[in-house]
């Protein structure tokens, strides 16, 4: 994420349109357009609706990542270079382990080591941008208006849809 690269995505939000996804954080990652940060002290009931909505989904994904990475290591190196679809067949698979590991524990032992043993093989990595693109990606996504006006469009769409599940 770091090296300027984002995946495109296209969607919709309180009537704008965005051009990539976005990641749940919290105050310690910079202010970039893939980063949706949480509101610290919110002022009225709108922006703490939102601090509490997006702290609850961001501490669940957190929660469910930390046990992957306790169990396999190879999710706990970096990996900023791989494809897309590396890094998605990793993700898959050590989900289908664990949950195969949760259903036999005792039969699957030694796995840890197998999936570690995986991160020092050959692994794809992410080419083809030049260094004029990789400076205009980084600065398009480093956007701190897109950073803001996502954040704003996400806690219009979250009060909205509040409201719409009160009447």
């Amino acid at each position: 994420m770091l090296t300027g690269e984002a995946r495109d995505m296209h969607f919709e939000v309180n009537g704008c349109q965005y051009d990539r996804y976005y990641l749940l954080t919290d105050g310690i990652y910079p202010e970039w357009s893939c980063f949706v940060q949480s509101i610290h002290q919110p002022q009225d009931e709108r922006h703490s609706y939102f601090a509490e909505r997006q702290e609850a989904v961001r501490k669940d994904v957190e929660r469910c990542f930390g046990v992957l990475q306790a169990r396999f290591a190879i999710i706990r190196n970096p990996c900023r270079h791989w494809s897309m679809d590396v890094i998605s067949n990793i993700m898959f698979t050590c989900c289908i382990l664990y949950n195969m590991i949760l259903e036999d524990e005792e039969g699957v032992e030694g796995l840890e080591d197998i999936i570690g043993d995986l991160h020092e093989g050959n692994v794809l990595m992410q080419r083809g941008l030049s260094f004029n693109e990789l400076v205009a990606s980084t600065m398009d996504i480093a956007n701190t208006d897109t950073h803001y006006g996502l954040r704003g469009d996400l806690i219009e769409h979250l009060w909205m849809l509040k409201g719409a599940n009160l009447a």
